[in-house]
Parts: C-alpha cells; sequence; structure tokens
C-alpha cells in the first residue's frame, strides 16, 4: 500500500475511533456542553493534519528543508487553532471541560502527525 494513502487511511480511522469513544464517554461519565459539537472538533483536527502534512510536502518541494516546513505548518496550525477555540475562550459558562476535551484530541492528533510524517519523509 502506498505510504499517502495509508496515512489517509489511518488518519480516518484514527478519527473515526477517537470520535466513538469519545461520544461513549461523554455520555457515559461525564456530560460535558459543548459550545463547538464534537464532531466539528474532530472534523478541524483532521483538517489541521491535512493542511500541515499538505504544507510540509508543498514546502520541501521549494528549496526550503522539512524543519523550517514544519515551523510553518506548525505557526499555521496554531493560528487556525486560535480562530477555533475564540468562542470557547469567550464562552460564560463551564468551559474546563470542554478545553480538556478539546486539546486532549489535538494532542493526540499532534503525536499521529508527527510520527506520520517521521514515516512519510524518512523513506
Amino acid at each position: 500500500m502506498n505510504i499517502k494513502i495509508k496515512f489517509y487511511f489511518q488518519l480516518a480511522l484514527l478519527s473515526i475511533i477517537l470520535y466513538f469513544i469519545n461520544l461513549v464517554f461523554n455520555s457515559l461519565f461525564f456530560e460535558i456542553y459543548f459550545l463547538i459539537p464534537l464532531w466539528k472538533i474532530y472534523v478541524f483536527n483532521t483538517a489541521l493534519v491535512l493542511i500541515t502534512f499538505w504544507t510540509i510536502k508543498l514546502l520541501t518541494k521549494t528549496k526550503l528543508n522539512l524543519l523550517f516546513s514544519f515551523v510553518i505548518a506548525s505557526i499555521n496550525k496554531m493560528l487556525l487553532t486560535i480562530l477555533f477555540v475564540y468562542p470557547i475562550i469567550n464562552f460564560d459558562g463551564n468551559k474546563q471541560g470542554l478545553i480538556a476535551t478539546f486539546f486532549i484530541i489535538y494532542f493526540i492528533f499532534l503525536f499521529f502527525e508527527i510520527k506520520s510524517l517521521q514515516k512519510v519523509f524518512d523513506r
């Protein structure tokens, strides 16, 4: 299987599995009011991984090295995350569970992204 197709398949599988685990966990143990629906958080994080992957792929075709490309992609990712999380920050209600859920998901996807990029670009 092509490494890129394998990456896309693993990303989709990770997103779906984590979403359903999170959905079950939140319905059984916690009742978190999601100002931003849970599925949108997963779509956003999946899109961030794809945008980072495509940005790095595009920038490495130029004369920029991999590390500099990763830094540019990470800065873009941080700016998009701030824009996405802005409504949560301005929310007056209980937002600790929502912020914790968002950043746990964010860091799981970040870990997946770094491991996948290592595999893709080591070849």
